[in-house]
């Protein structure tokens, strides 16, 4: 397989074709369990997933239950689970295997060396970030809270290249882009105004950025 969403797997209300949906987003992929002390990352992952839905951005979930046996149930468990506890709408998949003889293709895939983040999935809600065009942009730990700065998911370090309007120039940069400052995930991004007396969001017109994974 090429990339990310060339993968064919079942979504967990049994629809096939789960990534086909996400192709052209950029996607948190994350191996989840229901029954693990890190299963209250569910909140922060719907939050996310709901922040930045409207960028392009996805949360996509994968029940696995090689670590602990924490995620025992079947699909209409978990489903169940998830909906009544954490009110999860990110899709989800069938349950799969992430590591050994049994591993699903998409984790053989995540981990190999080639794509650059070699090496098992140590726990559950390991988490990998995808790029729009189905590369591996980052791997995070499974204490890596959504919420860290550790993981910012659409907030990397960008190399801008921006017109300061007013000023009549072009300039570039390196700049870390906050929540507030974010117009759009991956490819392009709004940066706040930082022009002292201009209004917010006018001094400065994007023209390009390109994503820098520090």
């Amino acid at each position: 397989m090429s990339d990310f969403f060339d993968f064919k797997l079942d979504a967990i209300d049994s629809c096939a074709n789960l990534l086909d949906g996400l192709r052209g987003k950029v996607v948190l992929a994350v191996n989840v369990a229901s029954r693990c002390g890190l299963t209250p990352q569910h909140a922060g992952l719907e939050e996310l997933h709901e922040e930045l839905a409207e960028e392009n951005f996805a949360v996509a979930g994968f029940p696995c239950n090689q670590f602990g046996g924490q995620e025992p149930g079947g699909e209409m468990e978990i489903q169940t689970f998830c909906s009544t506890n954490y009110g999860i709408s990110f899709p989800m998949s069938a349950k799969l295997e992430v590591n050994g003889a049994g591993r699903h293709p998409l984790y053989a895939w995540l981990t190999n060396p080639a794509n650059g983040f070699p090496g098992n999935i140590q726990w559950n809600f390991e988490k990998f970030l995808i790029g729009r065009d189905g590369r591996v942009l980052k791997r995070y730990a499974p204490t890596t809270k959504p919420r860290d700065a550790g993981l910012d998911v659409p907030r990397e370090v960008v190399v801008v290249l921006f017109l300061v309007l007013g000023l009549g120039r072009a300039e570039s940069g390196a700049h870390r882009v906050d929540q507030d400052d974010i117009g759009d995930v991956e490819n392009r991004v709004l940066v706040v105004d930082q022009t002292p007396g201009k209004p917010h969001r006018e001094a400065v017109q994007l023209v390009e950025i390109d994503l820098v994974c520090a």
